[in-house]
């Protein structure tokens, strides 16, 4: 399922633990991040965009994560490029809409 927050493994997990008790699934979580010799989960670091901390486990090894479309971040040289590029068109569609309105007047001229 790949990671999750503490309410998704709450809510999966649910019917293997005890009661109700979140309390349970936090110290659960607690004892799978504490393990050793190796801890059999992470908490990831919140990515852009997520609200929560999201958990992964770790019985295959080191957690490789894969970038979903959402989070993939533009670099900021990128974007001042692309700021600029969008600039500059705007720019180059004022001066042809100017342009058009003048030789609109001078049209409009000859029928008056």
């Amino acid at each position: 399922r790949g990671p999750q927050t503490r309410s998704e493994v709450r809510t999966r997990a649910a019917r293997l633990l005890p009661g109700d008790n979140p309390d349970s699934i936090e110290a659960a979580l607690e004892a799978l991040i504490g393990r050793r010799p190796a801890p059999a989960a992470t908490p990831l670091p919140r990515r852009l965009g997520q609200k929560e901390v999201r958990y992964a486990q770790t019985l295959g090894g080191e957690v490789v994560e894969v970038m979903d479309d959402v989070s993939v971040q533009i670099p900021p040289a990128a974007i001042a490029d692309r700021i600029a590029e969008l600039e500059k068109a705007m720019d180059e569609l004022r001066s042809e809409v100017a342009d058009l309105r003048a030789q609109f007047a001078v049209f409009k001229k000859q029928f008056e």
